[in-house]
Formats: C-alpha cells, structure tokens, sequence
C-alpha cells in the first residue's frame, strides 16, 4: 500500500475520534470543579474568614465548617500537600483582615508527602496552575494533565450528562467547602490499600529528611505570619480506623507525632490536637479507613470547635 495514502487513511479515520476528545475536554474543563469553587470562594470571601482550614482529603472530609463557630471555609482537597496548602495561605494571607485561627491539617503521610509522590501528581499539579496560577516544580506532560483522561470515558460522560443534561452540580464541597458526600468503602480492603501506599519504605533517607525539613519550613512560615497577625494555628491529626491503625509503621507515626508536638511547644500561638486513635469515634463514622463519613465528620467538627473556643 502507498504510504502516503495510508497516513491519510490513518489520518481521517483519526479525525471522529480526536473531535471527540477535543469536544469533550472543552466542555469539561467548563464544569465547575472543588478546584474552581474554592478559587473563586477565596477571591470573593476571604476577608470575611475568620477560620481558615487547609490539608489534604482526611480534613478535606473530616472538618465541616457549617458546625464550626464564626466564618469558616475549608480550602483542602484531596491529596492536597503541605506546599500546596502554603501556596493557598500565601496567595491570601495579605486579605486575611479578619482571620482568627488557622487549621491545618497533619497526617500520617504529610510531612514526608510531595505532589510528585501522589499517583496523578501531574493532573493535580495541573488542575492548581489551572485553578490557582500556582506554578509547578513538576515538569514534562502527562495525558492526565487533560480532564478528558482524568477518568475512564464513561465516567466523563456521566458527569457531562449530569451537569449540562440533568442540570446537577459536580462538585463535593459544601457551601464553605467541606465534603460532605464522601462514600463509603470496604474499612478493611480501604486500610490495607491506605496502609500501604502512605507508609514510607525508608523513612530516614536523604530525600525523606530533605522533604520533612521542607515542610516543617513551611508550617514555621505560616506560623510566623499568624503570630505577626494575632492569628492562632491549630495542628491537627484526624481519626483513622483501626483497620488502618493495625497495619501502619509505628516509628513513622511517632515521628509525625512528635514532629507535630514539638512545633506546637515551639510557639505560643500553635497547638496541636492528635485524634488519630480517638475512641469517641465508631465503625459508622467512618467512610473508609482513613476518612470520616458525614456523620463521623458531624461529630468530629463539634468535637474540634469546642477546642477551639477553649483557645480564646
């Protein structure tokens, strides 16, 4: 066969196909997103926010604003890292006029985490320089940077569908930015898989103690601008089930424990809350092993605002 008309066979048998992606990335990237929400929630209302809460999807599910006292927004999303929670706090801090106190969220795997670490890094990293301006440190081009091979193509149908067609919101966050429709999954199958993708395989490598002088850099910046500011900060480790609790690297978790701690006592103005083996919280308020359902979020949130009101 002639080359050229093969390339040319190739080429318009291409064409449906690329129309169809091209279609579907356009009309996608136009769905409001948490991203997207939260980015114009902060340019609209950030003045006004008196409770500030940052971390990755276990705050993101666990701290529900509406069940906090004052103005309160919650600014996580899932798999937010402690960069990114820096890059949110420093794109706002200077309209921060009202701000009292700040939550920040520290998990197992946080203080040793990095987008680059998180399985879709690139589509993370893409959706904050699309949602945010933030520039990234990860380089190169992923297809998953696309929204239409963020997920399998009949998911991307079903969220077109619901938002042009049934005319339904597609995003989690609540009004003030809490998930409150997180879904619940296997607690045993959940900590197994959690277990193992945030416990750390050398702990004390080089490039594990490089990223957890990083990140303790990072949270002594957010403090120093609270202190300035009169503003609180407020560590804290949410519940995790014992499915996940059982299986994880003790030493690890002591390290993130005693990390914590040491910086709270290090400032007046910071404290830090560990809830991680809370037995206030039951099998129900769970949504998988390392996540708070709705319920346990409730329950959680009410728990947390009485300690806060204690700081005034």
């Amino acid at each position: 066969m002639n080359v050229k008309k093969y390339i040319r066979k190739i080429f318009f048998f291409s064409l449906p196909i690329l129309f169809v992606l091209v279609t579907f990335e356009y009309f996608l990237i136009k769905v409001p997103n948490d991203y997207s929400y939260k980015r114009r929630y902060l340019d609209q209302n950030s003045r006004q926010i008196e409770n500030l809460i940052l971390g990755p999807s276990h705050i993101f599910c666990a701290v529900a604003p509406e069940y906090i006292d004052g103005h309160t927004f919650n600014a996580s999303v899932g798999g937010q890292p402690l960069e990114y929670d820096y890059k949110i706090f420093n794109k706002y801090k200077d309209q921060f006029i009202n701000l009292k106190t700040i939550v920040l969220g520290i998990s197992y795997p946080s203080l040793w985490y990095k987008l680059a670490d998180h399985e879709r890094g690139f589509s993370l990293s893409f959706n904050y320089n699309k949602y945010y301006d933030f520039s990234s440190d990860l380089k190169g081009f992923s297809l998953n940077n696309l929204e239409v091979f963020n997920r399998p193509l009949s998911i991307n149908y079903g969220i077109l569908k619901k938002y042009y067609i049934n005319k339904k919101p597609i995003k989690v966050s609540s009004k003030y930015g809490w998930n409150e429709s997180y879904a619940q999954k296997d607690l045993f199958i959940s900590g197994q898989k959690q277990a193992e993708r945030q416990t750390l395989s050398r702990i004390y490598s080089e490039r594990n103690k490089n990223i957890l002088t990083q990140n303790v850099k990072l949270i002594d910046s957010i403090i120093q601008w609270s202190k300035t500011n009169d503003v609180k900060v407020v560590l804290v480790t949410t519940p995790m089930h014992e499915e996940f609790r059982k299986l994880i690297n003790k030493v690890q978790l002591q390290l993130m424990i005693n990390t914590a701690k040491a910086i709270a006592n290090g400032h007046t103005n910071t404290f830090y809350y560990n809830f991680f083996e809370d037995n206030r919280f039951e099998e129900s308020d769970f949504g998988d092993a390392t996540h708070l359902h709705s319920r346990g979020a409730i329950k959680f949130s009410k728990i947390l605002n009485k300690e806060l009101n204690a700081l005034d």
